[in-house]
């Protein structure tokens, strides 16, 4: 899967970017989730997209191929990897099991944090237990 990302936002303050993901299926413009105030040629530019990640940086930052390399590693791969395949309307997308827990608190007992700094430090958890409260 080919994937195109841009930074968007730089935070030297918190060493963090954000980047933008897209890809061929799913294309910047197909991913907004929030439009600017129009300017003067009523154009409104692109504020947030659905796939917008917020990436804090080693230190030392990575950089040339190394920080793009990093940078990848964020992708939001399984969301590009369904929103192709719902694409199918072949596709079940009833979703009923979610569906059934709309509203309800969810307990979840997260794994300990690795001791390195960086990726580990952003990835999405794994989920060992839940629970509905």
């Amino acid at each position: 899967m080919d994937v195109t990302f841009r930074i968007i936002e730089a935070h030297p303050d918190e060493h963090t970017i954000v980047a933008r993901f897209s890809t061929a299926c799913c294309p910047e413009e197909s991913l907004v989730s929030q439009y600017g105030d129009p300017d003067e040629n009523g154009e409104r530019p692109i504020l947030r997209c659905r796939t917008d990640v917020a990436i804090t940086l080693p230190i030392p930052a990575p950089t040339g191929q190394a920080l793009t390399d990093y940078i990848a590693q964020f992708a939001p791969r399984g969301f590009f990897e369904v929103k192709e395949a719902v694409a199918d309307p072949g596709v079940d997308t009833s979703l009923a099991e979610a569906v059934s827990l709309l509203g309800q608190p969810i307990v979840v007992s997260l794994p300990a944090r690795p001791a390195a700094v960086g990726a580990a430090d952003t990835v999405a958890p794994v989920v060992v237990a839940a629970e509905v409260v």
